[in-house]
Formats: structure tokens, C-alpha cells, sequence
């Protein structure tokens, strides 16, 4: 039989909406990005038996929202986590670096 944590308290919830809720500002914050730095706070409440219902919980009621404005959902909320814990690419140039492109002759070119 599994041993399941008691839930979380009120004061609990609340505590952690105090600390999330200064950290974003609506139609300012890039999610992604907030969710890159606020990474190591998620896994270590994953890691104190939080819940991701929980978690979803907290930053609606902290006013962390996403585009559709709506209340987070688990799936929601682990899609948006773990796409912004995804490397980030860094862009390709479109055009050859200028060592790379061999420097014109200065004359006709003789055949071998």
C-alpha cells in the first residue's frame, strides 16, 4: 500500500502564492522564460510531494497565467514545464561565415 502525504494546508498554499505571485507580471513575463528560472523552485516541491495539481493550483491563484487566460490544468501546466526545461537552440546563420567562403582568384583559372 502506498503511504500518500497528507494534503497541503491553507497556510501552506497560500505561502507559496506569496512567493510565485510577485515573480510574474500578466503581459509582461514570457512564460517560458519564467518557468526556466523558476525550474529548481517546481522540482523542489515535486521533490516535497507536491502534487502537479497543486502546483496548478498555486499559480492560478498567484495570477500566473497563460495566453488563454484560463485556469491551469495538470496537462497544461507539465506541457508548458518541461517544453521550457528543453535546450535552448541557438539560431543558424543563413549565410556562410566569411572564412568559410573561398576568396576569388586573381586570375583564369589554369586546368590540372
Amino acid at each position: 500500500m502506498l503511504n500518500r502525504p497528507p494534503p497541503h494546508t491553507e497556510e501552506e498554499i497560500q505561502a507559496l502564492v506569496d512567493e510565485f505571485a510577485p515573480s510574474y507580471q500578466p503581459g509582461v513575463t514570457i512564460l517560458t522564460a519564467w518557468f526556466r528560472l523558476q525550474a529548481p523552485r517546481i522540482n523542489g516541491l515535486l521533490d516535497a510531494n507536491w502534487k502537479w495539481s497543486e502546483i496548478a493550483a498555486v499559480l492560478t491563484r498567484a495570477g500566473v497565467i497563460y495566453g488563454t487566460g484560463k485556469p491551469w490544468t495538470v496537462e497544461v501546466l507539465t506541457a508548458a514545464y518541461h517544453r521550457a526545461k528543453r535546450p535552448i537552440k541557438t539560431p543558424k546563420p543563413r549565410w556562410p561565415a566569411a572564412g568559410d567562403v573561398p576568396a576569388p582568384s586573381d586570375g583564369p583559372s589554369e586546368p590540372s
